[in-house]
């Protein structure tokens, strides 16, 4: 496609494409940490996270339907009701295990879900200090950092502060020597063209669009297919 398609496409569908991704970003939230959990309380917290994450998934079925015969992921009647007992399950493995891997991505998972909530504020603060954290664990999991910068970025498009979500995007995509450049750039092509300014965005397009050897991160598997290759089933 020509710039000028790129770039109108952003115009009318990137946000919602990338907005609905963000949601379910918590397909993957767990997923790349959740091998790594060991016995005893490790493994307790990694099943309290694998709660977590398959109740993001579950299925809404309205009050005079029917609900699915031994569904794969529980069943609620509104999203929000959903949404809101992920966010519980999210804090409860924080808050009983503050230390272990599976809290940081269930912070992930908070954040993740707040912004499906329309709570951008405060999604704006767990993601703020994920991707600040000092914690070893975290610091050096490329997988949260990516996520917590995408997911800062769009918690401040949510609150329409487009030049900070800008500089955010911009950090992804110097993350680990670029590796995350493509997406990074084209999340700060959208907040662009949510400003107004369409030069500067088909600028930065035709920059990324010249770069050599340049390929979007690879996609995570779903939740479901690394739940059961971590934990069987």
């Amino acid at each position: 496609k020509s710039v000028r398609d790129v770039n109108t496409w952003i115009e009318a569908h990137g946000r919602k494409v990338w907005i609905a991704l963000g949601a379910g970003v918590a397909v993957a939230v767990a997923a790349l940490g959740i091998a790594s959990l060991q016995s005893g309380k490790s493994r307790e917290a990694g099943a309290l996270l694998r709660t977590a994450v398959t109740t993001t998934q579950g299925i809404i079925v309205a009050p005079e339907e029917t609900p699915p015969e031994d569904p794969l992921f529980p069943t609620f009647t509104q999203a929000k009701e959903r949404d809101e007992k992920a966010l519980s399950q999210f804090r409860d493995v924080q808050k009983q295990y503050p230390s272990s891997t599976a809290a940081g991505y269930a912070a992930l998972g908070e954040a993740n879900t707040l912004l499906r909530l329309g709570k951008n504020a405060e999604a704006s603060a767990v993601f703020e200090k994920l991707k600040s954290s000092s914690d070893e664990q975290i610091s050096k999991d490329d997988f949260l950092r990516f996520r917590a910068l995408e997911g800062a970025g769009y918690a401040l498009e949510g609150q329409q502060k487009y030049a900070e979500a800008a500089e955010r995007f911009e950090a992804l995509s110097k993350l680990n020597n670029g590796a995350y450049r493509v997406l990074g750039d084209y999340h700060r092509a959208r907040t662009l063209v949510a400003e107004g300014k369409r030069d500067e965005a088909k600028k930065l397009l035709e920059e990324l669009r010249r770069g050599e050897g340049l390929r979007p991160p690879r996609a995570s598997r779903s939740l479901f297919e690394r739940v059961r290759e971590a934990f069987g089933g």
